[in-house]
């Protein structure tokens, strides 16, 4: 598979090249009525589930637009959890492909780090990551009081840079792990919350030390395999650990699927996949941060404004889980790395929620 930079020119080529001779980007907007194709989803409509019509619509409208939203290629609503509105703007065909997540990647990194700790395949959240590999601790003493707990809410200490080192875990020959490891620490562990791509991969690679198997098999087994999502790639550093933080490839309504999961608190089908303490703990501020109104969990980003958690990745995308409104919405887009043309998530989210009668 094309490394994360290569993804991103790619996606900024489509965009660029979609835009030659002023042709339009996006398709002419033709509603939102969601498509039968047999699959877990049942349909509805807002009307039927309690939502104004005409505000669904307006996010839809937005999401349309050619100079707003422009990465946009599906936005789903579900609503007591039902399928009630589905497009994707550029091509219909987008309902079949899986796309790359980017960082909302890193959400499925913490359930799967949740689903192996109730399997007593991890031990405990303080457990020590040099307990864990500490093979990988040799040279790089400083690290060695580093918790899963430290990783899951960005506290490591550890100096990683995503536009310097991201590349370099997706380049090296090496051990991902050591590259994280021999990064400078610059704070303590536990102290200073600081978003990156490197606490990711240590949580992936210590769940495959701890299970024999990478994230990939360990989710076909517990999460994917009970959800009945078969579609899906997750890429691997070349030392064969896929990547914690970003790269998990999706079809919308899989992902949509996720945040139903959330959404019922780890259960499926009168199957509890996901412990619910952990969905709890995992969705509750554990970091504060400095990005507007917006807290931390365990890899989800929580907003307390909106009573609710989400995944985010690259171009805007996201999984949105409201409790309060019994509302899941999820919004793929190309996944190009610069944050220029993501638009604002608050616009969509504020129509939607405000259309839950």
């Amino acid at each position: 598979m094309k490394p994360l930079f290569v993804i991103a020119i790619v996606g900024l080529a489509a965009f660029l090249l979609s835009c030659m001779g002023d042709e339009p980007i996006k398709l002419p907007y033709n509603g939102f009525t969601p498509r039968s194709i047999n699959d877990d989803w049942t349909l509805s409509s807002p009307e039927q589930e309690g939502m104004e019509r005409s505000l669904v619509e307006a996010a839809y409208r937005l999401a349309y637009e050619d100079d707003r939203y422009v990465m946009a290629r599906s936005l789903l609503v579900m609503r007591n959890g039902k399928l009630v509105a589905e497009a994707y703007p550029t091509d219909p065909e987008d309902i079949n492909r899986a796309y790359n997540i980017q960082s909302c990647t890193k959400s499925f990194t913490s359930i799967l780090a949740g689903i192996a700790l109730h399997n007593h395949h991890l031990d405990s959240l303080n457990e020590r990551l040099s307990d864990i590999y500490p093979e990988h601790f040799q040279k790089y003493p400083d690290k060695k009081n580093i918790t899963l707990a430290h990783a899951l809410s960005m506290k490591t200490g550890i100096n990683f840079n995503n536009d310097e080192h991201t590349l370099e875990l997706y380049q090296s020959e090496g051990s991902s792990v050591e590259i994280i490891l021999s990064l400078q620490k610059i704070y303590e562990p536990g102290i200073v919350f600081s978003y990156n791509d490197g606490a990711p991969h240590l949580v992936s690679a210590a769940v495959q030390k701890k299970t024999g198997k990478p994230l990939s098999e360990y989710a076909a087994e517990f999460l994917f395999g009970p959800l009945n999502i078969s579609e899906y790639l997750w890429e691997k550093t070349k030392d064969g650990i896929n990547y914690g933080a970003v790269s998990l490839y999706l079809k919308p309504r899989d992902l949509a699927k996720i945040g139903q999961l959330l959404l019922q608190n780890g259960r499926w089908n009168n199957r509890q996949i996901v412990d619910s303490s952990w969905v709890a703990k995992a969705t509750t501020i554990q970091a504060t941060t400095n990005s507007g109104g917006a807290s931390y969990g365990y890899y989800f980003w929580i907003y307390p404004s909106y009573g609710g958690y989400a995944a985010q990745g690259h171009g805007g995308q996201f999984l949105f889980v409201v409790p309060g409104k019994n509302l899941v919405v999820v919004y793929t887009a190309w996944p190009y790395t610069s944050g220029k043309f993501f638009d604002q998530y608050t616009e969509i989210m504020d129509l939607l929620i405000r259309s839950c009668i």
